[in-house]
């Protein structure tokens, strides 16, 4: 149990499971992880690029990220515009606060 979730939202298969918690959010913050992760955060910020869902906060929580971003942008087709979709926190409390301030209009 969490305390902090109120809907529960069980599917089949990961991907409904993912494609749900993507159209039902407001924002995003993916913090350290392993290769799902990466999956996770790459197909919300391939999302919103490509506009199949609307503009919403991508927030990377943590010192992991920068380093990882520069190396996808120095080795991967990632644009400037790409890399702007992106926010960057270093604490809890400042990725929220992100996700507070640019989620305010989001139309899910």
């Amino acid at each position: 149990p969490n305390r902090y979730l109120t809907d529960k939202v069980a599917t089949p298969h990961f991907y409904e499971r993912l494609q749900q918690l993507i159209t039902r959010s407001v924002g995003f913050i993916a913090i350290r992880g392993g290769m799902g992760t990466v999956t996770e955060l790459s197909l919300v910020w391939n999302k919103i690029q490509t506009r199949v869902i609307g503009p919403r906060p991508l927030v990377l929580l943590g010192e992991c990220w920068p380093p990882i971003v520069k190396t996808w942008r120095q080795h991967l087709a990632v644009s400037d515009a790409d890399i702007a979709v992106l926010d960057f926190a270093n604490t809890a409390e400042e990725a929220v606060a992100i996700i507070k301030e640019k989620s305010r209009g989001v139309i899910l």
